[in-house]
């Protein structure tokens, strides 16, 4: 730029860069300034002007404005409401009611019915006659031991039964009952049930009661079954001769009836063929 400036004067010397003489220089200076020579002020006012305003302006504004707003905002909003809800309410509701309500109900109602109510006896003589004599089917009966057990004749159905009705005051009925009592012990094993029935006391009473019988057992060593007849029932059905005895089958037919005290030989005689 200087050299351009000083273009005019120089341009005698021969150029920018020529070893002129300084005067020249000057006054040419002096022309171009209009100002007198000599205030020197150079004013070397070379007006670099650098203003170097390289105006880098630096104002690098790099502006960097590092408002990088990374806005990071992470808001990551991770919102981990994780809300696990986990409500765990697992209302396990365990309401276990397991209502175990072990109502197991076994009700196992073993109502065994051990009401051991027997069940009605069967009846031996069903569709048959039944009577008091001789090839009938023999009617029951109930009457009671010394100990006031009731017995019927049809719970000995299926055996052969032998009935010696007898009174206590009778000597007949006395005589024979240590033979009854022998047929009893001979055939027992063998079938055959053997029974005395009582109807009268020594008193000639019907009225017999346990201690009749206690006495009559006592007296003959009886070891068979010994009943009461406190109403005549069997002196009624089979006669009034003492004694009387009752031979009935297994199907509970009459198959005999002898009377007094010699009948003895003449049943024991029919008893194998039943037996």
């Amino acid at each position: 730029m200087r050299c351009l400036a000083l273009f005019t004067a120089t341009l005698v010397i021969g150029g920018c860069g020529g070893s002129a003489d300084p005067k020249v220089t000057d006054t040419a200076s002096a022309t171009y300034n209009g100002t007198p020579a000599g205030d020197a002020d150079t004013d070397t006012d070379a007006d670099t002007d650098t203003d170097t305003d390289t105006d880098t302006d630096t104002d690098a504004d790099t502006d960097t404005d590092t408002d990088t707003d990374t806005d990071t905002d992470t808001d990551t909003d991770t919102d981990t409401d994780t809300d696990t809800d986990t409500d765990t309410d697992t209302d396990t509701d365990t309401d276990t009611d397991t209502d175990t309500d072990t109502d197991t109900d076994t009700d196992t109602d073993t109502d065994t019915d051990t009401d051991t109510e027997p069940p009605p006896p069967v009846d031996p003589c069903a569709g048959r006659p039944v009577g008091d004599a001789v090839g009938d089917c023999a009617q029951d009966f109930a009457l009671l031991d010394r100990d006031g057990v009731t017995h019927n004749l049809y719970d000995y159905a299926g055996e052969v039964i032998l009935i010696d009705l007898s009174a206590m005051f009778c000597p007949a009925c006395q005589a024979v009952a240590p033979e009854f009592e022998r047929l009893h012990e001979d055939y027992a094993a063998s079938g055959l049930r053997a029974i005395t029935v009582l109807y009268e006391d020594a008193d000639h009473s019907p009225v017999v009661d346990a201690a009749d019988l206690d006495a009559w057992i006592a007296a003959f060593s009886v070891d068979h079954l010994v009943l009461a007849d406190q109403a005549y029932l069997m002196w009624e059905r089979y006669g009034v001769v003492r004694p009387t005895f009752v031979l009935i089958d297994r199907d509970m037919e009459i198959v005999m009836i002898r009377n007094g005290g010699g009948a003895i030989t003449g049943l024991e005689a029919a008893l194998p063929g039943l037996l």
